[in-house]
């Protein structure tokens, strides 16, 4: 059975991705529950690069032109890149944090570079969460958060 089509995991209503987000989901929701969090939003999206238009004869750039007023050839889309968080944290302290939930901290290139991208563009902090730990990174790379 292939990834595509396995049963997903559904808690209150909402499919999750994969088990390790929906035991988190559990665990932020008693978290909230015992005031150790004001609050938490799964699965919040983050544009890292805008949908745009592009001249495939001169190269122009626009957000919207089908048709490109340099050279009247059309013009062809792309959707942009966007990052799709596991968790939004909202901490007691008003602060907001991004849960990244992983089986460990090898992260994936794609991860990477989406991280690099997302750090130019937004403040909120990412942590990564194995087993349940929140990993923070520093210079020195993922450190286990202080608790």
């Amino acid at each position: 059975m292939t990834q595509s089509t396995m049963l997903k995991p559904v808690v209150d209503g909402f499919t999750f991705a994969c088990q390790m987000d929906a035991d988190r989901y559990r665990t932020l929701k008693q978290m909230q529950a015992r005031g150790e969090i004001k609050g938490f939003r799964a699965y919040p999206s983050y544009t890292l690069v805008k949908a745009y238009r592009k001249c495939p004869c001169c190269g122009k750039l626009s957000d919207e032109q089908e048709v490109c007023d340099l050279c009247g050839v059309e013009t062809y889309a792309s959707s942009g890149i966007k990052y799709y968080a596991d968790f939004l944290v909202l901490e007691n302290d008003g602060c907001e944090t991004i849960e990244e939930v992983s089986n460990s901290l090898a992260l994936s290139h794609e991860f990477n570079l989406k991280k690099i991208l997302y750090d130019q563009l937004y403040s909120t902090p990412i942590r990564i969460v194995v087993d349940g730990v929140r990993y923070k990174k520093d210079v020195k790379g993922w450190r286990k958060e202080d608790a």
